[in-house]
C-alpha cells in the first residue's frame, strides 16, 4: 500500500520485482508521467534546491500543504501535528528522494511485461481533482483494475477519511487476489 510517493514507490517494486509482490494498493498516486519528462525531472532536481535548513523545509511543507490538491487538509489538526513531527536533521536526503522518485522516472505501465488486471488498486479521495481523474485514465488503460473513490476527501484521503480507507483496503485484501 503506498500514498501519493508511496504510491509511486510501490509501483516501482511491483514493476522491478514482480515476483516478489503480487499486489499493489495506491492511494492518490501517479504511476505514469502525464507530462514531459525532461521538463518534469528538472523541476522536481529542482523542487527543494534553495532548501538548505529545517525551518525553511518547514516553511516550504506548509506552503506545500496549501496547495489545492490537499483541499481542507491544511487546516487539520492531523497536517499541523504530522508537519510538526517531521525530522529536519536530513535536507539533503529529502531532496534527493523528491529528484529520484520523480514521477518522469516511473516505468511505463504499457511497456512492462507485467499483467497489471486484478494485480492494482486504486483509491483516491473524490476531491482530489487531479488523481481523480488520472485514476479513471488508468481504470480505462489497466483492465480488471479495481477503484475506489473516497466521498468528502481530496489528496490525503488515508488523514481525512482513516475508517473509509480501511474499510476499502480490508474489502481489497479479503479479495485474495483482487
Amino acid at each position: 500500500v503506498g500514498f501519493s510517493m508511496g504510491g509511486r514507490i510501490a509501483f516501482h517494486l511491483k514493476h522491478f520485482y514482480p515476483e516478489d509482490y503480487d499486489n499493489i494498493i495506491t492511494i492518490s498516486s501517479q504511476l505514469i508521467c502525464q507530462e514531459n519528462t525532461a521538463k518534469r525531472q528538472e523541476v522536481d532536481k529542482n523542487r527543494l534546491h534553495d532548501i538548505n535548513s529545517g525551518p525553511k523545509f518547514k516553511e516550504w511543507l506548509h506552503e506545500f500543504f496549501k496547495l489545492d490538491i490537499y483541499g481542507n487538509f491544511y487546516q487539520s489538526k492531523e497536517c499541523q501535528t504530522k508537519i510538526a513531527q517531521i525530522k529536519y536533521q536530513d535536507i539533503e536526503r529529502y531532496k534527493y528522494f523528491f529528484e529520484v522518485l520523480s514521477v518522469a522516472n516511473q516505468p511505463d505501465i504499457k511497456t512492462n511485461n507485467i499483467k497489471w488486471g486484478k494485480q492494482l488498486a486504486m483509491i483516491t479521495g473524490e476531491q482530489d481533482q487531479k488523481y481523480s481523474k488520472l485514476q479513471s485514465k488508468y481504470q480505462e488503460e489497466i483492465q480488471g483494475a479495481s477503484s475506489f473513490k473516497i466521498k468528502d476527501a481530496a489528496h490525503a484521503a488515508h488523514l481525512e477519511k482513516p475508517e473509509d480507507i480501511k474499510q476499502i483496503i480490508t474489502k481489497i485484501l479479503s479479495l485474495r487476489n483482487f
